[in-house]
């Protein structure tokens, strides 16, 4: 198994870090997530094939009393022919936090720095719920508008990504999220056909929590 942070020593932690302006006020949010990249081993018929694996929470940030953000552990799937958006996967959110960096996420050889920030071709899907009680209620955030989910002059200020030793957190998003302890399987909304059109239908649990409760 070959992975980009094996460059490194210790554990591969990272604190994700996200900073939001609303009103002339500053709000920040971090976790400690856990990340790691393999590459497919180069042997003729394996099914091995390039991934990535995280642990740990989406980071959530409260946004005053307009309610809370969260970056979830998911990035975009996109068409390769059409470029449009067909779904979400844990895979693409290291990747592309890798790959913000300027390094190749499948290389051994390449080096991350101690911090960087994440660009805006590579941010992680963002979300928001109208009540915090309904899984239902929730809704795509675009980045470069958070005024139209949280209203004001909210925007986003940066996602910063830095190495830590420490271990990753746990529990914030229970705290916020009550009800996903009751809801361990399955999609948010609907039986499984997803449509990225309706948010609730592409969203489980995996997408704010990726360790065994």
């Amino acid at each position: 198994s070959i992975g980009l942070s094996s460059c490194y020593q210790g554990n591969n932690n990272y604190r994700v870090t996200l900073t939001v302006e609303a009103d002339g006020q500053t709000y920040t949010g971090s976790e400690v997530q856990k990340m790691t990249c393999h590459k497919a081993m180069d042997v003729p018929g394996s099914m091995d094939v390039n991934r990535c694996d995280i642990r740990g929470e989406a980071v959530s940030v409260k946004v005053g009393s307009r309610g809370y953000l969260f970056v979830l552990l998911d990035g975009w799937n996109i068409d390769p022919r059409s470029g449009a958006r067909v779904g979400m996967q844990m895979t693409n959110y290291v990747r592309d936090i890798f790959a913000s960096s300027g390094s190749d996420p499948f290389n051994s050889d390449s080096e991350l720095p101690e911090s960087w920030y994440v660009d805006k071709a590579h941010l992680p899907v963002l979300a928001k719920f109208d009540d915090v009680n309904d899984l239902q209620s929730a809704r795509i955030v675009d980045p470069e508008n958070l005024s139209n989910s949280f209203g004001g002059t909210a925007k986003l200020v940066s996602l910063r990504i830095s190495r830590t030793n420490e271990e990753i957190t746990k529990g914030n998003i229970l705290r916020i999220l009550p009800s996903l302890k009751w809801h361990e399987h399955g999609y948010f909304k609907g039986s499984g056909q997803t449509n990225i059109n309706d948010f609730p239908t592409v969203l489980t649990i995996v997408s704010f929590i990726a360790y065994k409760m």
